[in-house]
């Protein structure tokens, strides 16, 4: 490992974490790293090499992103023990890199643990004492129909649902698995078009290049996608679909305004389109008329407990259209015969808890908390937020380049998002980052790190790049 640890930084050219993951690649080509070893902890490396442990933590991400490294929940970060091949795009995963307590992940929203965890150890021991018969059948919809009848009736805010059988919802393996089945469901064609805000969760771009098809960008602005902007790409295309978030868009948390969204939803019926509405990152508001109210003809509802009970669970579901119920099912069914009842179990059991209630408000009340001190600290600053909503879009002041920000950020303990994650591969982002709501470490640990960043933006960098 003497390689690694010896680098001369006086003799390395471009960003550290980028001459230490060529470094960490050398040491396997050449064995001196072995497959299945054990990488140094973040904070070790960073001693031995004179470095932040914010630069050794982005060196390890490049890298698994890449799979040259593999990172393992509780026991620390391997060299890979699968074949490397080339990637197709930045991977969706959030590698769980093991950190160490100077820095601070604000990446994506990290839920806090008021009580939600116990829900899930009982659930999961429940599920352990299912019928052994049970245990040896594959997933049916009988099994589920008293689960989805739970969600229906009492996740469901947003519209009415008193009209609505259990078997419009279709329960899946999260959000982004209800994502590719619904343009599974909807897409036809060679190369079909769906069209995404000119920012938009990268999600929907990855699942739309699997399912062949063509994310095509439109206008927004601070009332949610343009209506003339949707009008002029279906002029230009035979658009098939929109996917957004009417509640609240990732990454700048724009609610669509209720009168921009009827004005989208005639737009729907006039070129003949479906909408996906990805309510996942919404807490506790409820916001009327929504999407599914104007279109229930064409409106695909996806929400999930990734947001507000926990994202390893990976159980969501998504509500059809009238008359699309046995078309989203048959393509949940043949995708993956279904979602285990285990799961099932555990998800029946946490949403169904007396106490599930307060878990959920405490969710919400310290996700609040956090935006307040993300306020309080940024105040000045081009900072959009929401109390309900899990991350905090910050545009850059003169002086500084988001990539530059996201940079030394790194360097200082902080890992944060540019606005490079949310656009098309042809688009071009805006001057800014997305902050997520990390409720993982202290309140003052959490003041403290968005204090790190309060304090780059006051010192932008004088020195011109050649």
């Amino acid at each position: 490992m003497g390689t690694i640890q010896e680098i001369d930084w006086s003799q390395s050219s471009g960003p550290k974490y980028r001459v230490l993951a060529q470094r960490i690649e050398a040491s396997i080509s050449d064995g001196s790293l072995k497959t299945g070893e054990k990488m140094p902890p973040v904070r070790d490396l960073a001693w031995d090499l004179k470095v932040t442990p914010g630069t050794v933590a982005r060196a390890y991400q490049w890298l698994i992103d890449r799979n040259v490294l593999n990172a393992k929940v509780g026991s620390g970060t391997f060299v890979s023990l699968i074949d490397r091949g080339p990637t197709a795009g930045e991977s969706l995963m959030v590698e769980n890199v093991e950190l160490s307590d100077d820095v601070l992940d604000m990446r994506s929203p990290i839920l806090p643990d008021v009580g939600q965890v116990e829900h899930v150890r009982q659930g999961l021991l429940k599920a352990a004492e299912m019928d052994e018969d049970m245990m040896l059948l594959y997933p049916d919809m009988s099994q589920s129909r008293e689960l989805r009848k739970l969600i229906l009736h009492k996740k469901i805010k947003s519209f009415e649902t008193a009209h609505l059988s259990p078997d419009h919802m279709v329960l899946t393996h999260g959000g982004q698995h209800a994502i590719s089945l619904i343009l599974q469901t909807v897409l036809k064609g060679p190369k079909p078009v769906v069209l995404t805000e000119e920012l938009a969760y990268p999600g929907f771009r990855h699942a739309i290049q699997q399912m062949r098809g063509r994310a095509v960008a439109i206008e927004q602005d601070k009332d949610g996608p343009v209506p003339a902007s949707i009008r002029a790409a279906c002029q230009a295309h035979d658009v098939q679909l929109l996917a957004t978030s009417g509640f609240a868009h990732n990454p700048t948390t724009i609610s669509t305004t209720p009168e921009r969204r009827a004005e989208i939803a005639e737009l729907a019926r006039e070129f003949d389109f479906h909408i996906i509405d990805d309510q996942s990152y919404g807490l506790v508001r409820v916001d009327r008329p929504s999407y599914r109210d104007l279109a229930p003809d064409r409106v695909w509802f996806i929400s999930s407990l990734s947001k507000s009970i926990a994202p390893n669970l990976r159980f969501g579901w998504f509500v059809t259209p009238d008359g699309w119920r046995n078309r989203g099912q048959r393509a949940a069914s043949h995708s993956s015969f279904g979602v285990s009842k285990f799961i099932m179990t555990v998800a029946e059991h946490v949403m169904s808890h007396p106490d599930a209630d307060r878990v959920r408000d405490a969710v919400a009340s310290d996700n609040a908390a956090r935006v307040e001190i993300m306020r309080e600290v940024f105040a000045g600053y081009d900072l959009h937020t929401r109390p309900d909503v899990a991350f905090a879009y910050l545009a850059m002041p003169s002086g500084w380049r988001a990539s530059n920000f996201q940079r030394k950020a790194e360097d200082a303990g902080i890992l944060l998002r540019n606005a490079d994650a949310y656009v098309l591969v042809d688009g071009r982002a805006p001057n800014a980052v997305r902050l997520a709501v990390n409720s993982r470490v202290s309140r003052e640990r959490f003041r403290r790190g968005c204090q790190v960043l309060r304090d780059l933006l006051d010192n932008p960098p004088h020195e011109i790049g050649v």
